[in-house]
């Protein structure tokens, strides 16, 4: 699971996991926004928009954890960079 329950703060309830370990000291990196057209395929296998956010753990594993965007639905995800 890559978000999952914490009592970190009152404010934030939840953290992203690393989707290969599991671990949940994760890291931001680049940051894109993606402007699909509604035909398009990619890497990731969605259509429509999408934010990419490029993370690591500190185990050193690359993922980017995924907001995607298709006719009026919106899906949460991640893959792994570096399996």
């Amino acid at each position: 699971m890559i978000v999952q329950e914490c009592d970190y703060s009152k404010e934030y309830r939840q953290w992203i996991t690393c989707p290969v370990c599991g671990f949940e000291y994760t890291h931001i990196g680049l940051v894109e926004i993606i402007d699909h057209e509604a035909s398009a395929n990619d890497e990731y296998g969605t259509r429509g928009n999408q934010v990419r956010i490029h993370m690591t753990c500190e185990a050193d594993h690359e993922f980017a954890f995924i907001v995607a965007h298709n006719k009026g639905n919106t899906f949460i995800g991640a893959k792994p960079r570096n399996i």
